[in-house]
């Protein structure tokens, strides 16, 4: 069996069943194409009337609209992530992912098929993110396929935790004040105190981690 658009052969398969792959690369996004089957027997005989079916090219992939989060922006509580997806199809599958600050996939937050959807939003929300995925830059990462097999990706940087002083809560009373270190909000430790993290001391100690973990001067 062939498949042909104007006499030139764009699939073929030799032997049953005959599901045909196509290749319809060369032709535009929108594009009214006609496909001709032709089958041969084993002897060379011809089917009279070769069946028709007239199918239009889509081969643009899906739009993504990231929007929210913003860029660069940091998360401490419950995070949202909003998307708008568009296609001039149907939306098949949307994932998001959230990624370490070296492209490696920790959690896939939403994995979604169009007809289960209604509309052109997307979204998802995290509690706590960094107790599930740590402090520090993430990327937040967007995969939408459409109904055809176009496949559109799309990413931003985002930070799970503080970034400066003020976005820390204040101390309790009698405390020193909380810092922003290593992207987590900390209340410096004394020499000899517990520590959990190497930013868990102040200025000049360092967080000794044995048995037991503590700031020291070594």
């Amino acid at each position: 069996v062939q498949i042909l658009v104007i006499d030139k052969v764009v699939g073929s398969l030799k032997a049953p069943p005959y599901l045909v792959p196509v290749d319809l690369s060369a032709f535009p996004h929108g594009a009214e194409v006609t496909l001709k089957a032709v089958a041969t027997d084993s002897v060379g005989n011809q089917s009279n009337t070769p069946a028709l079916l007239k199918v239009k090219v889509d081969s643009r992939a899906p739009t993504i609209e990231i929007q929210a989060p913003q860029p660069n922006s940091n998360h401490i509580s419950t995070t949202t992530f909003q998307v708008k997806i568009t296609d001039d199809s149907a939306i098949g599958l949307v994932d998001f992912y959230i990624l370490d600050d070296q492209g490696k996939r920790l959690d896939n937050i939403l994995h979604t098929t169009g007809d289960k959807h209604t509309g052109d939003i997307f979204e998802a929300s995290i509690s706590n993110p960094l107790s599930l995925y740590g402090p520090g830059i993430r990327e937040f990462e967007v995969i939408a396929r459409d109904i055809r097999g176009n496949v559109t990706t799309k990413a931003i940087k985002i930070i799970f935790g503080c970034i400066n002083d003020y976005d820390c809560p204040p101390a309790p009373a009698g405390s020193l004040a909380y810092q922003c270190k290593g992207h987590r909000c900390l209340i410096p430790h004394r020499i000899g105190q517990r520590c959990n993290y190497p930013e868990s001391c102040e200025q000049g100690l360092t967080c000794h981690f044995g048995g037991l973990s503590w700031c020291s001067t070594e």
